[in-house]
Formats: C-alpha cells, structure tokens, sequence
C-alpha cells in the first residue's frame, strides 16, 4: 500500500471529498481515504500522503464503496464517515469493520514519536566518543 511518503504542510484542501474518513475519539489520529492516496495525520491536518502500492484505490476498497450507502457512525474505533456509492445500508458491525480497516491503513509508527535508544547502546552507530570500537 505504501510507497514514499510526502508530507503536506497544510491541512488537507477542502476541494478534495475523502471517500472515507476516520478519526479517533481524541483527534489525534485521522486517515482520510481518497481515490489517489490514503493521507494520515491528526485531524485537520497536516497530513502525511501515502500514495497507493498499484496506483489506484485497493480493489476491496473499491467494492465496498460500490456497495454501501454514505453513512456517519461513531464506533467503538472512533467517528467514521464513509462516502459510499451503493445502496445498502451498512449494518453496525459492518460500520465497525469498516472503521477497524482505517484504524489497520493508519501508520502507526512514527520513526520520531518514541524515544531513542541512548548512545551507549545503539549499535546502529558506532560514536567513539560514547563507547568502544565494537566492529569485527
């Protein structure tokens, strides 16, 4: 699903409909899924771009839309709107789901969100400074 990332410096422009769009309840975490690309970031943006692996919206994602209704619902996982094309009204748990698999879509690690390990012992980096030569 995910090729390089590009980050947006603005908040998402509001000419683009997401065809689906999460949040949790805190707002700390939104995905908004289009038809390019899936954006991800906290609500209201900036937002972080992660085009799709093919160049187009996953085909599962495509037959969802083509079968549900557009509907709001707050779920256990957080608010969701999804912008669908069908008709069927999507039943709770199927609204659940929905909102699991933006949840599941929505990097979760962030390479700068934890602490790093301390100099001492990062074996990535050998900094003589801080410890011994531990090469071969």
């Amino acid at each position: 699903m995910r090729r390089e990332a590009d980050s947006l410096a603005a908040p998402l422009n509001q000419q683009a409909r997401p065809l689906a769009a999460w949040q949790n309840s805190e707002c700390t975490e939104a995905s908004l899924l289009l038809a390019e690309n899936l954006l991800v970031g906290a609500c209201g943006g900036p937002y972080t771009v992660f085009p799709w692996a093919q160049g187009e919206l996953p085909e599962v994602m495509r037959g969802l839309l083509a079968t549900y209704a557009p509907f709001e619902a707050e779920t256990p996982a957080g608010k969701l709107r999804f912008n669908g094309l069908g008709t069927e009204t999507a039943a709770p748990a199927e609204q659940r789901a929905l909102a699991d698999f933006l949840i599941a879509t929505h990097p979760r690690a962030t390479p700068y969100a934890e602490a790093d390990t301390p100099a001492a012992q990062d074996t990535r980096i050998q900094n003589l400074s801080v410890r011994a030569e531990a090469l071969p």
